[in-house]
């Protein structure tokens, strides 16, 4: 306990002991509370040990006893193996007594036989060799075939006995083993049978289909083919069946003679070998059309029979109900009629079934058990479906001319805003005259002008107040003069339509405005000028050959002159109250004259030379040469192709950087791609190179490759080809070529087999037969097989890819997706060719993330959502839910943060050996990583530098992210999560 001490209220007062601390008990309670909490520590140690203890314990047992049931399980499962094991050899033992005894049966049944077996052999051999030999003696007397010589004894006892010879010989082969080899030479009747049906089976199988094809595209009767007059709904049965029994003649016929004329088989062959396959596909083909026919007549008066209900409906409605009430099927007159007006009203013919029609009709009364009562009462549930089918129509109707509405407006904004950018104000009257015109032309009314954000422009134009339109049309000329000469002069401001407020505005753009004479001030700029300009290019004064590049330039360097002079003026007079120039500024104007001559230097700036004396040319004005034929070409190729070819269309400078391109070769100038585009897709760029080196009388260059298709495309689908044309727009550019010309078919057919046809299949295998294996490539019955029955296929590993187009899983399942397969489908030969041409598109036009079905478009391609995309999308996301997806993911985010760190850490050295790609994405992702934290928050950088991992990937494949919309990419993001 410390020392106390008092003293001064001590001795004034006395002394208090309430006022001195006792610091004993506060010290005993501490220590008492400290004890305590070691205590209760303690015993939750002592706790927690136990229990772990105990915990211990538990687990032991528990896995003692798992280790006991697993060893007799153990037990157990060896028992019965070995148990069943015993058992499988006692079985093998009795099995092989059994054995035992039946050969030693057989061996005394072969004992018997023995001596007899060699002399039946040759017998029945000497038998069967003198009556093949009489056969063949007869056969070179009358000089006919095997076939035809054996209808002369029956060619069905001769396979009768062939048959029986096979059977003896195999008998015998089982029971003389050591004279197989004889048997089988003296028994081979019937398997040369069998090898000459295999080879008449397999050639039937591989010609028949494309035998029939080929005569239905090529043979006429009549001047039509059997494709031409299947399209005709009148055809009937018969004259298609005309076709089928014209090729059954020829094709049997191919068999019976070869093309020297001499016999291949009898005609008993035939009979018995060939006609019946060929009578089989016949039959198949005869109720195909059958089929046909009956579907084309069918359809035919289900279409006929609609439009006599739908003129029924309009003339006199009542009639159809009075003919339901006579009729013993009442409701199926009413059902049909109701149908046909659907089918009117979906497809609204001559624009006829509109509201106000609908209206009539359910406003129509009848009869109905003596009361009368309107149509739309009686039988609303039926017009419901109608009434639904045509809002569905009109939202439809509305949309379209909605859009139609926006691409006019455009249209003639689009040329308003042309010519007002170029000065020429345009007045309120022209604008109430373009919505005149698009209201009487294209039906665009006031509500639409008012509610679209494209016709603001034009209420805003004719609103506009005439004194608005008069300055702006002021400040329009003042412009294009202004760029045209710089300056402004008196006689320009006279005008009396001209607003004073555009005049005082403008006469500071005069020399009078700045104190000076304008006429003799202009005479002196223009005389030192020009000679300044031959004093820079070196031309002599009786050079005469040379002033014309001074006459060219001088309104140039006057207008640069100008607009250095009114800048010199601003700068260095001071105006009074009312902007007027103070004091005499006429010398002024000759000093900023000589400054800007000794300004002028001819080795750079706006006056640099090329050359001295006559061959001296002033850069600028080749500049202004080049700039105007840029503007030609910009504004006049498109309406006139012919100018390509013309020599005064481009400059010299221009034509000589073509010809440089092509004398030594390199990439092509800008200015062909200029043209290129101007021309609008529709010359390409070899096209445009000899157009111009053909103005200027050289060689053109001659096509090669890939190019050589620009030559068989029409004009007017050249647009979409470019230098590389890709397959995509080979392949419509091509198709619809040969659709005006009237040969698609043909055409797309080669197209498809050139492009998309592997050369390792086709020149080894049947295409449409090929299958890709785990050991090679095979072949199978790809017509008889489904398309469910080769996803099982390649489920299981079987097969990779079928046909020699390489149809994949994914190709049939997009396919599927699309609609234009089911599982049922047969993969014929025209099947496997729509997918083929379909994937040649797909794989050039659209890229596919993993395991999604539907592509996205590429560059150039349609933005459109796909049918039904939504309800797919949603699923998509089910599936992408999974426990594998989350760590695909999961494992995504990861590398992203990885390479996300090494960007914003990591320096890259300038020699780094990093693929370009490689840089963009890493100084993308630096960017984001090292932004203000201020402005992202890290999870929000994070997910920047995904989307630029994301936007790489895409670009890589030819895609522009920004120029996605953003279902597009969303659609690409779905293969990243």
């Amino acid at each position: 306990m410390r020392n106390l001490s008092f003293s001064g209220y001590a001795q004034r007062k006395g002394f208090d002991p309430n006022q001195v601390p006792d610091e004993t008990w506060k010290l005993q309670d501490e220590t008492e509370r400290s004890l305590r909490g070691m205590r209760e520590v303690r015993d939750q140690n002592r706790q927690n040990r136990n229990e772990v203890l105990q915990t211990l314990k538990d687990n032991s047992r528990k896995e003692a006893q798992q280790r006991e049931i697993n060893f007799n399980l153990q037990q157990e499962f060896r028992e019965a193996y070995h148990d069943a094991h015993m058992q499988h050899f006692k079985t093998n033992i009795l099995d092989k007594d059994v054995k035992i005894q039946e050969a030693k049966l057989q061996y005394e049944r072969f004992e018997k036989l023995k001596d007899l077996a060699p002399k039946a052999i040759q017998a029945f051999a000497k038998f069967n060799q003198d009556r093949f030999q009489k056969i063949l003696e007869k056969k070179s007397s009358l000089n006919i075939d095997l076939s035809e010589m054996l209808d002369t004894e029956t060619y069905s006892r001769f396979k009768d006995l062939t048959m029986q010879g096979f059977t003896v010989g195999e008998i015998l082969k089982q029971k003389m083993p050591e004279l197989k080899e004889q048997i089988r030479k003296e028994f081979s009747a019937y398997e040369l049978r069998a090898v000459q049906k295999d080879v008449v089976d397999s050639h039937l199988f591989n010609t028949m289909r494309k035998d029939w094809s080929q005569f239905s595209e090529t043979h006429k009767i009549n001047g039509l083919s059997f494709n031409e007059i299947i399209k005709d709904p009148n055809a009937d049965e018969a004259t298609l069946t005309a076709y089928l029994d014209e090729w059954r003649k020829q094709y049997e016929n191919s068999f019976a003679f070869d093309e020297r004329g001499k016999r291949r088989f009898g005609s008993d062959f035939i009979a018995n070998e060939v006609r019946g396959e060929i009578d089989k596909f016949s039959g198949d083909q005869r109720k195909i059309i059958k089929t046909n026919v009956e579907q084309s007549r069918g359809a035919e008066a289900f279409k006929n029979e609609g439009k006599s209900y739908r003129l029924l409906w309009k003339e006199k409605p009542t009639q159809i109900f009075n003919t339901a009430n006579l009729a013993p099927d009442r409701a199926g007159i009413i059902n049909t009629a109701f149908t046909h007006l659907e089918s009117g009203f979906k497809e609204n013919l001559n624009g006829q079934y509109t509201e106000t029609y609908l209206q009539q009709l359910k406003a129509q009364k009848i009869l109905v058990d003596g009361k009368e009562v309107t149509l739309g009462e009686k039988f609303w549930k039926r017009f419901d479906p109608i009434q639904k089918v045509l809002d569905k129509r009109l939202v439809a109707d509305d949309r379209a001319n909605t859009e139609k509405a926006k691409l006019d407006m455009r249209r003639y904004a689009g040329i308003i805003q042309q010519q007002e950018e170029k000065g020429y104000a345009k007045s309120p009257a022209l604008y109430k005259k373009i919505m005149e015109d698009l209201a009487q032309q294209d039906h665009i009314t006031m509500y639409d002008f008012e509610r679209l954000p494209e016709g603001k422009i034009f209420i805003d134009g004719a609103n506009r107040s005439e004194e608005d339109y008069s300055v702006e049309k002021w400040d329009g000329f003042a412009k294009l003069t202004l760029e045209q000469k710089g300056r402004f002069t008196m006689n320009e401001l006279s005008s009396q339509a001209m607003p004073y407020s555009i005049k005082k505005r403008l006469f500071f753009k005069t020399a009078e405005g700045r104190g000076l004479d304008g006429a003799e001030f202009d005479k002196e700029v223009t005389k030192l000028l020009t000679q300044s300009m031959k004093s820079l290019s070196g031309l002599k004064s009786n050079d005469q050959i040379g002033t014309t590049q001074i006459d060219g330039m001088l309104p140039h360097a006057k207008k640069h002159f100008y607009n250095y002079f009114f800048d010199y003026m601003d700068k260095n007079v001071a105006l009074d109250a009312n902007g007027n120039p103070k004091g005499d500024t006429s010398g002024l104007g000759s000093l900023a004259l000589q400054d800007y001559i000794k300004s002028m230097d001819e080795t750079k700036g706006f006056y640099q030379v090329d050359g001295v004396g006559v061959q001296a040319t002033f850069r600028k004005l080749d500049d202004l040469h080049e700039a105007a034929a840029n503007i030609r070409v910009r504004d006049q190729l498109s309406s006139d192709l012919a100018l390509i070819s013309d020599k005064d269309f481009l400059t010299e400078k221009m034509d000589q950087e073509i010809i440089n391109a092509v004398n030594n070769g390199g990439a092509l100038p800008e200015i062909v791609y200029k043209l290129y585009e101007a021309s609008n897709g529709v010359l390409d760029p070899i096209e445009i190179v000899n157009g111009r080196l053909r103005a200027n009388g050289i060689k053109e260059i001659e096509y090669k490759g890939a190019q050589i298709l620009h030559k068989h495309v029409h004009p007017d689908f050249k647009k979409a080809m470019n230098n590389f044309p890709t397959k995509a727009k080979t392949f419509n550019a091509l198709k619809n070529t040969a659709a005006k010309e009237g040969n698609e078919f043909e055409v797309m057919d080669s197209i498809v087999e050139s492009m998309m046809m592997d050369k390792e299949i086709a020149s080894k295998n049947n295409p449409d037969k090929a299958v890709r294996t785990p050991t090679g490539i095979k072949e199978i019955n790809l017509e008889a097989t489904t398309v469910d029955g080769v996803f099982n296929l390649m489920q299981s590993g079987q097969v990779f890819s079928i046909s020699g187009f390489n149809i994949t899983k994914e190709d049939l399942r997009r396919e599927i997706s699309k609609g234009n397969l089911t599982g049922n489908t047969f993969l014929t030969k025209a099947n496997l060719r729509d997918i083929a041409k379909q994937k040649m598109f797909d794989e050039s036009a659209k890229m596919y993330a993993p395991n999604i079905d539907d592509g996205i478009p590429g560059v150039g391609q349609s933005f459109t959502l796909p049918f039904n995309y939504t309800t797919k999308l949603k699923k998509k996301l089910k599936r992408g839910t999974g426990v594998g997806q989350q760590n695909r993911s999961k494992d995504f985010d990861k590398t992203v943060m990885k390479l996300a760190n090494f960007a914003a850490d990591t320096q890259i050295a300038a020699d780094t050996a990093i693929p370009l790609a490689g840089k963009f994405l890493v100084d993308r992702i630096r960017d984001v990583i090292t932004a203000d934290n201020t402005n992202l928050g890290r999870k929000q950088r994070f997910e920047k530098a995904k989307e630029t991992v994301v936007s790489a990937s895409a670009a890589s494949k030819g895609l522009m992210w920004d120029d996605m919309t953003p279902e597009s990419q969303n659609f690409f993001m779905m293969g990243f999560e």
